[in-house]
């Protein structure tokens, strides 16, 4: 999120928007929609890739300043430089554009969410926020502009998959894999005294053999899917903590 100079007043906006039907969808079939309040400026620069078309979202705003306003059209340009164009944004006409660039790291744990638990099971596995913030229903960084007409290009792109079930299933099989040959290979799991790791070991290759069971399609989208915790760690890293001691303490009590 860029900062507002303190000589810059800010605006607070409420809008609704379009929610796509589930993280990660590419349809908004369910006709959700989300009402959010935009603060910042009302109005500022945001830079345009010249090739791409694409908006800079990761490169600082500037707020619009009134009282300099003819002076700071030049010295934008020069901040721009000869690969960007500054584009100016008016928050009262595009709340959520002005959103997705002004406030594009605002985090989602601060909104309701909603949690994914399995049945008889208290734990989050999953969760997002309800109904998805803008700068997690769209993709900000896919956002362009139209040089030609001088608008935006809509509808926003929404948030692409992070992960395919094609993906899934070869990360799936590539973990079982090692775990499997770590198990065989290694004589730890040989060692009589060790017979509680081993057979955590053995319930860990069966989870990932029935992952997809566990966590099934469709409420369960690939990306949604938690993959179970090394009982020796993450070995690959280094990392020799039980598995129960390095999850996230914070996910599992979202929604209580």
């Amino acid at each position: 999120m860029s900062t507002v100079p303190s000589y810059i007043n800010s605006v607070k906006i409420t809008f609704e928007y379009d929610v796509p039907d589930k993280f990660c969808h590419q349809t908004n079939e369910l006709g959700k929609k989300g009402t959010f309040t935009y603060e910042g400026p009302e109005k500022f620069y945001c830079f345009v890739d010249n090739k791409t078309k694409i908006v800079q979202v990761g490169m600082d705003a500037e707020a619009w300043d009134e009282d300099k306003a003819d002076e700071q059209a030049e010295w934008i340009k020069t901040k721009a430089g000869l690969d960007l164009t500054a584009v100016l944004v008016e928050a009262e006409k595009e709340p959520l554009l002005a959103t997705l660039i002004w406030m594009d790291h605002d985090f989602e744990e601060n909104y309701p969410c909603q949690t994914w638990k399995l049945d008889g099971d208290d734990t989050v596995h999953y969760w997002k926020s309800e109904p998805l913030i803008p700068n997690e229903a769209y993709a900000q960084d896919e956002i362009q502009y139209d040089f030609d007409k001088k608008e935006w290009v809509k509808p926003f792109p929404w948030e692409k998959p992070t992960m395919s079930e094609e993906q899934f299933e070869e990360t799936r099989k590539s973990i079982l894999w090692h775990v499997e040959q770590e198990f065989e290979k290694d004589p730890i799991y040989k060692d009589p005294a060790k017979i509680e790791l081993r057979e955590k070991m053995i319930a860990h290759m069966d989870e990932l053999r029935n992952l997809r069971t566990k966590f099934p399609m469709p409420e369960w989208d690939p990306w949604m899917v938690p993959f179970p915790k090394n009982p020796r760690g993450d070995i690959l890293s280094g990392n020799t903590e039980e598995a129960d001691e390095s999850n996230d303490p914070d996910r599992s009590k979202l929604g209580e």
